[in-house]
């Protein structure tokens, strides 16, 4: 791929991300609670800042039994979601 392509804009399904830069994603041990918090909304939007046209968030649990780590978001409960906006809006400045 040439450096060209690396920074042109991609269609996948209904959305265009800004180029083919991609953060995947790995746990930073931000959760409060089991809830995102502004650390988090900090920490990706420094990545989209420096360039990242598509950000993976990291691991969640997905039931109240799936826990195992003390600071992973609980993406089981609706008290996420907040959380989850604020990171998507960060990203999105």
């Amino acid at each position: 791929m040439t450096e060209r392509l690396l920074w042109s804009p991609l269609r996948l399904g209904p959305v265009t991300v800004r180029n083919r830069v991609v953060f995947s994603a790995h746990l930073t041990n931000y959760a409060v609670e089991g809830k995102p918090s502004p650390q988090h909304a900090a920490y990706y939007a420094e990545r989209a800042a420096g360039g990242a046209g598509l950000i993976i968030t990291e691991e969640h649990s997905t039931h109240p039994t799936d826990w195992p780590y003390e600071k992973l978001i609980h993406g089981f409960n609706r008290d996420v979601i907040p959380g989850y906006r604020s990171i998507t809006e960060a990203v999105h400045e």
